[in-house]
């Protein structure tokens, strides 16, 4: 307590005598001259204004009443003097310091030591703030001397270089002179390389270029590419007349021995192909014998190797062929081949083969069981599939799910497919989806089935009314609430038709299938349907006479064999498989015990009816060259007279190669293990990789580095089929997916529609008036058998609809005279085929018509996008852009995971094969879609948000 209150004391005490010095400075501020009269000021005065305060100023009054102690003012005035004395002498004293003129500043401080204290710390501090100065100026001579240093070595005057060096030499490194010599002899020596390559490919000795580059390591790869692409672009053009852009003349002069050039959709991949074929024979003197070309297809084929002839004037080159016929002629058999060729339906011969084992094998009884079985199950796995997207690929991807009924049918929900079954199995017969007519609009009720003179629609609905919550699937893009409002709808529009209602929906689900299906009996019941069920052996002879279910089982099994050949996998090996694999439903284990009994029966089948799978053939052509270490033959040219042994041969050139797969992979291997200085050069586009269910594998494309241990990745990005913004709609498909495509500068443009078959109007009914209208649209119906009341029985509105579409885009003007292709996702519009859809659609127009829009028939293709796929139209019109079709997910793709094919590898499948759709045309693309049934792709692009703003017309 005592030291608080002398802490206290002190405190008071300091700010006491620290006023008492400011009114004394404040004082002495009054005198200007105080400090140059100091003495005046102290002695004669202060004194004499103390004893006469009326010669103060008012303030100076103030101040002499607040100073305490006025008796001793004139000390206190003469300390402050002193104390200013000093501060002007350590201000003097400092500047010497910071003038780094120490002699000046000893001298002073040895003059005035008395008055300047802490000197020694002024001058350390002083003196180390001098140091860094030379040091940095030492630094910055370094920096300007190095900057002269690198200039003369820029001129590569290493002599005057190293004596500037000299100057420095104590403080730069001369292993970092001896490096900044080293870097700029190796550039003099690459100028002169590039100079020296310069001149060559000048002269076009592009042999020598190479050489030059290969002897030295100057340049990189990418570099030289860069150098040579400009005398390669000036010598395809005056020897061939061709302009190729920069991304071809690069890739064409890249120097690489094993390169994936990774092809966007018309970039012209088969032009690249053809001009290296020319370019080697012409530039690099390969033998034309010495090139081989492989393709998936003999179009292909034959299409590179007619470039090659014709637009690269190589008139003796004549090895461009398929990877099977390449198998074939080292196999040399002459044994039967079994293929199923995808262009004609009549050369199926592998599927036709796989149908008549499984007509033998389902007079067994347990395997007929066992397919009973298989259709009759649902695919469980279906609930689990699809997690590995992102989510909107996700709901997408649950969106377009499917199950198989009974009768082979794909219905869209695990309710319909229950009822579909029971039907069948209690010989109820019923259609599934059949057109109803709505105020001009399609309704397409679940199930329609005629009985006793009496229409009944069985609808089973996707909600449950009685649900509190409210809730619908995630995946739906409809709510709870508009999903209600359409049921009523319907039910009104169902009873003004004078037909019967049945209902069922996912409520009565909930407590499985056997549950469920005593539901739908007591409903059946109400109608007056019997409900009884067929006998087992009926059932059993339902399956097994009915064309389709053989057909589409054998479809199954042949996939099943040409997936396992493709991994080269025998029946043993997928016995094997078998034995180890865990399926994800009782549906695939059925199948996969149904595909493996087949398989067996298969391989023991070819042997004794000596007879060759079209993919053993690649098989045996790999073991064969390993049996002779690559010196078997083949033949080349005109009636096979020329044999090379593949041993010779030193470039090869694969086309498609997305398409890969492990068979083809392991031919290629085998020929450079034994050719280990052959060179190859891929193009393909993982954006077209759509043949995922003949077994080709994106593993390949992807891993192409790893795989290829010199390989090298280009891009050839640069569209030059299409406009703009057909360029840019594809581009919006795959975002995400990998390297964009780029339109040409002079493409910008083009036009991309999304119409809706909805919307089309179609005069079906005359209702006793006989109209312009109703007569006109006559020509788009598709007319079936009499309906025995000696009228004629139209249905297939849909396929009427789309059929009307395509002739309204194709009378536009802007499309007269235009190649027009028109695309669908199968064989099949609305059941009808694309052949007769096309016939009917050339029948509708007139004469008149035909001579505005040009000769038709030659100008319109009908095909599906797969089989459209490396073709183009400068008018595209897809139909049926709908979720169902793109994407078409199939509940059987299920029945390949033991191969490893998965949902997500499904989905990026259907979407890249929309994107070939889209792709194939030049000036326009037409997506005809249907209401609320838009497909899932529609999503990506940008112009669907404007479709979205058509207002809502449908009754329901």
């Amino acid at each position: 307590m005592v030291a608080k209150g002398k802490k206290l004391k002190f405190l008071m005490e300091k700010t006491r005598i620290d006023q008492n010095l400011a009114y004394i400075i404040e004082l002495i501020e009054t005198w200007p001259d105080f400090y140059e009269n100091s003495d005046f000021y102290i002695n004669q005065h202060v004194p004499d204004l103390l004893e006469n305060p009326n010669k103060c100023s008012m303030r100076q009054k103030m101040l002499f009443d607040f100073i305490k102690d006025k008796n001793n003012l004139g000390n206190m005035l003469r300390d402050q003097y002193k104390q200013k004395e000093k501060l002007l002498l350590l201000a003097k004293i400092t500047t010497y310091l910071n003038q780094f003129n120490f002699d000046k500043a000893d001298q002073f401080y040895k003059e005035n030591q008395k008055d300047i204290a802490g000197y020694g710390n002024l001058r350390s501090s002083a003196m180390e703030k001098y140091r860094e100065k030379i040091k940095q100026e030492q630094q910055e001579n370094v920096i300007q001397i190095t900057n002269e240093i690198e200039r003369l070595l820029q001129q590569f005057d290493y002599s005057a270089a190293a004596k500037k060096y000299n100057q420095i030499q104590d403080h730069y490194a001369i292993e970092s002179f001896r490096n900044l010599v080293k870097k700029y002899k190796l550039l003099e020596e690459k100028e002169h390389l590039i100079d020296l390559i310069k001149m060559e490919l000048k002269k076009e000795y592009f042999l020598k270029a190479d050489e030059l580059f290969l002897n030295s390591d100057l340049l990189s790869q990418e570099e030289y590419a860069q150098i040579k692409s400009i005398s390669i672009e000036k010598y395809i053009f005056n020897q061939y007349g061709v302009q190729l852009n920069d991304e071809k003349n690069f890739a064409l002069a890249f120097p690489g021995e094993q390169i994936l050039l990774s092809a966007r959709a018309g970039s012209g991949k088969t032009t690249f192909l053809a001009c290296k074929a020319g370019l080697l024979i012409d530039t690099e003197k390969i033998l034309s014998d010495e090139i081989m070309v492989l393709a998936f297809n003999k179009d292909a084929a034959t299409e590179i190797q007619n470039r090659i002839k014709k637009r690269f004037k190589q008139r003796e080159f004549d090895n461009a062929r398929t990877f099977h016929s390449f198998a074939k002629q080292i196999v040399k058999t002459d044994k039967d081949l079994l293929y199923d060729d995808n262009e004609s339906i009549h050369t199926r011969r592998l599927s036709k083969y796989v149908q008549s084992i499984l007509k033998t094998e389902i007079k067994n009884p347990a395997f007929i069981e066992k397919m009973y079985q298989f259709f009759r199950n649902e695919t469980q796995e279906i609930a689990q599939a699809g997690f590995m997207l992102d989510e909107e690929e996700y709901f997408g991807y649950r969106r377009n799910l499917s199950y198989v009924t009974l009768k082979g049918e794909k219905v869209k929900s695990l309710g319909e497919k229950y009822i579909a079954d029971y039907l069948l199995e209690h010989g109820i017969d019923y259609q599934y989806e059949k057109q109803w007519l709505w105020s001009e609009q399609i309704y397409r009720p679940n199930f329609t089935i005629y009985h006793h003179q009496k229409v009944y629609v069985l609808e089973h609905w996707g909600i449950d009314e009685f649900d509190l919550n409210k809730q619908v699937p995630q995946e739906w893009t409809i709510t709870w609430g508009d999903y209600l409002a359409q049921i009523i709808k319907k039910r009104e529009f169902i009873k003004s038709k004078n037909a019967f209602m049945i209902e069922t929906s996912i409520r009565d689900l909930m407590l499985g299938r056997e549950t469920f299906e005593g539901i739908l009996e007591a409903r059946l019941l109400k109608f007056g349907f019997e409900n009884k069920k067929l006998s087992y052996e009926e059932l059993i002879k339902l399956v097994k006479e009915n064309d389709h279910t053989i057909t589409k089982m054998a479809g199954l099994f042949t996939q099943f064999i040409q997936k396992a050949k493709k991994l080269m996998l025998t029946a043993s090996d997928v016995q094997g498989k078998i034995s180890s694999y865990q399926p994800k439903s009782e549906r695939e284990v059925v199948f996969i015990d149904l595909a493996a009994r087949i398989y067996i029966e298969y391989e023991c089948l070819l042997n004794k009816d000596t007879k060759m799978n079209f993919d053993d053939l690649i098989v045996e052509a790999i073991e064969k060259i390993h049996d002779t270490k690559g010196e078997c033959e083949i033949w080349i040219g005109h009636m096979n007279r020329r044999p090379i042994k593949i041993n010779s041969l030193k470039w090869l050139l694969i086309d498609e190669y997305q398409d890969f797969s492990k068979l083809f992979y392991e031919l290629i291997h085998a020929l450079q293990i034994y050719n280990p200085d052959l060179k190859i050069i891929c193009v393909g586009d993982d954006w077209q990789a759509i043949n995922g269910f003949a077994g080709s594998d994106l593993f390949y494309f992807k891993q192409f580095q790893s795989i290829f241990k010199k390989g090298k990745i280009l891009n050839l990005s640069t569209n030059f089929r299409s406009l703009s913004k057909i360029v840019n709609s594809g581009n919006e498909l795959m975002k995400g997916k990998g390297t964009p495509a780029k339109a040409l500068n002079e493409n910008i443009g083009g036009e991309v529609f999304i119409r809706c078959m909805d919307e089309v109007e179609l005069e079906i009914r005359n209702r006793n008036v006989d109209t312009d209208q109703y007569r006109f649209d006559q020509r788009f119906l598709f007319s079936d058998e009499n309906n025995g009341r000696g009228k004629p029985n139209y249905n297939k509105i849909i396929a009427a609809k789309y059929l009307k579409s395509c002739y309204e885009i194709i009378l536009e003007p802007k499309n007269h005279n235009k190649s027009i292709a028109i695309l669908n996702r199968t064989n099949y519009i609305d059941g009808i085929k694309l052949r007769e859809f096309k016939n009917q659609l050339l029948g509708c127009f007139s004469n008149s018509a035909i001579e505005q829009c040009g000769n038709l028939s030659d100008r319109i293709d009908i095909n599906t996008a797969h089989k459209y796929k490396g073709l183009e139209s400068d008018v595209v019109i897809i139909l049926n852009v709908t979720d169902g079709a793109f994407p078409l997910i199939h509940p059987d793709n299920e029945l390949f995971a033991i191969f490893g094919k998965t949902g997500e590898d499904v989905y990026a499948e259907e979407k890249r094969l929309f994107y070939v759709a889209l792709t194939r045309a030049k000036e326009r693309v037409y997506l005809i879609t249907e209401k609320e049934r838009e497909s899932v792709f529609l999503n990506n692009l940008s112009i669907y948000e404007s479709f979205l703003d058509y207002e809502e017309d449908l009754p329901f």
